[in-house]
């Protein structure tokens, strides 16, 4: 059993006067109000430098990050008619520090777990609840560090986190000033129309009034995928890696269910909408630019059509994406009753997924994730710490050798049989055509 002890745990704060104010937050933030903020690690071994991962090193470079980046040191509130928004009111960051006499040989894979998460990201403070931004740095006996980051969903999509993690990673390490980052905070850009109008049919996509729970209690996997498995999937289908791998995926855990063939299924995901709007939002926009995307089938469709079939369906829902779509999707969440609900507490769980008819995508592919080099070296192994949403699967790439990790969480009675069928149907997927 490893042990953590917390040596010492402060309030970081923007290293110069940043703006105070409400921030008007759109639609597409609010509507990750009942999910639990994710929870990262990154894991770094030592370079030899007597002053790796200096914490006044990392502090400093925090507190100027947090100056263009100032919202993140705010807190969540409501307006006067009950909607979330973001006091940016220079409250702070927590930065948590921590030992332990174990090596990190003992996590293993680092596999997510409420576990690993308890032990290498801090908890929300119970006198604090709508703390936006918690990091945690853990030194081991044999001189690693991980540092764990917890990030609430509202105040912005992953590309917004993987962008804060490099500004403050870059600043540290002094190869960027603060006064050359520029990200955009303006969220009127995706403010919704008056009077709403929605032309789409945007099925599946609600606010839920209060957390879901799942079916039952999950499992996690980290399951691998080389360059060459994943020329299994995609070789002579006119698909993306992440439409092949969910088509695959999805297939696996309808097999795994053991679903009636008429079983009503769905796989949700969220598309970047940044480049589909007119004009189109910077890849710096700071907030949640994205669309929660819903495909509608039947197990027998998902089991019975070949991969390229599938992923197509998944591939034609993401062709949807436009700035028409995106308009009626924001709409359709400003007729929602629910707009001001707000984060669950760290005892609540949200599940995006709340029967065995779902199941969920992430993709990380061509993100920054490992972009954290604070001065040290880049780290070897990123991981979230725990999955909260339900039963989901994420998709990131191994720095090296050109394959992938696929997280998933599912049902831990069905994570066995998932587990087989996914590389034994691999190779069902690499037969190559000649016609």
């Amino acid at each position: 059993m490893v042990a953590i002890e917390v040596v010492k745990s402060e309030l970081v704060f923007p290293s110069e006067e940043t703006p105070k104010h409400r921030l008007w937050i759109s639609n597409t933030d609010i509507m990750f109000a009942t999910k639990l903020p994710t929870p990262m690690i990154y894991v770094y071994h030592p370079n030899g430098d007597p002053d790796f991962f200096n914490v006044e090193m990392l502090k400093a470079g925090l507190s100027k990050a947090l100056v263009p980046f100032y919202p993140l040191a705010g807190r969540l509130a409501k307006d006067r008619d009950g909607r979330l928004e973001v006091d940016c009111g220079r409250q702070g960051v927590l930065v948590v520090v921590a030992r332990s006499d174990s090596g990190i040989d003992d996590f293993g894979e680092f596999l997510p777990s409420p576990e690993l998460c308890r032990m290498l990201t801090p908890s929300i403070p119970s006198e604090d609840p709508d703390i936006l931004f918690m990091t945690q740095v853990t030194f081991f006996k044999g001189g690693e560090v991980i540092l764990g980051t917890v990030w609430c969903h509202v105040i912005g999509d992953g590309l917004s986190a993987m962008n804060f993690i490099s500004t403050w990673s870059r600043i540290t390490r002094g190869v960027v000033s603060n006064l050359d980052i520029h990200p955009l905070h303006d969220r009127t850009l995706l403010r919704a129309r008056s009077p709403p109008k929605v032309l789409f049919n945007h099925v599946g996509n609600q606010l839920p009034a209060c957390a879901a729970t799942t079916t039952g209690p999950s499992a996690t996997s980290i399951l691998p995928l080389t360059k060459s498995q994943l020329a299994l999937l995609t070789t002579n289908n006119k698909i993306s890696t992440f439409c092949a791998i969910s088509a695959h995926v999805w297939k696996c855990v309808s097999i795994a269910r053991g679903l009636a063939r008429d079983q009503a299924v769905q796989l949700k995901f969220v598309v970047n909408v940044r480049r589909r709007m007119k004009p189109p939002l910077p890849d710096d926009y700071f907030g949640n630019a994205v669309c929660r995307m819903v495909v509608v089938s039947t197990a027998d469709d998902v089991l019975s059509n070949p991969i390229e079939v599938v992923g197509n369906k998944i591939r034609d829902e993401i062709r949807k994406v436009d700035e028409e779509y995106v308009r009626s999707f924001i709409d359709h969440f400003e007729m929602s009753p629910t707009k001001g609900a707000k984060p669950p507490a760290s005892s609540a769980k949200f599940s995006l997924t709340p029967t065995m008819a779902d199941f969920a995508m992430a993709s990380w592919i061509g993100m920054p994730i490992y972009d954290a080099d604070f001065g040290w070296g880049k780290p070897e192994i990123v991981r979230i710490a725990a999955i909260t949403d339900g039963q989901y699967a994420y998709i990131m790439e191994i720095p090296k050798g050109g394959g992938v990790l696929v997280l998933v969480s599912l049902e831990e009675e069905n994570m066995e049989r998932f587990k087989e069928g996914f590389y034994e149907g691999l190779n069902m997927h690499g037969t190559i055509r000649t016609d």
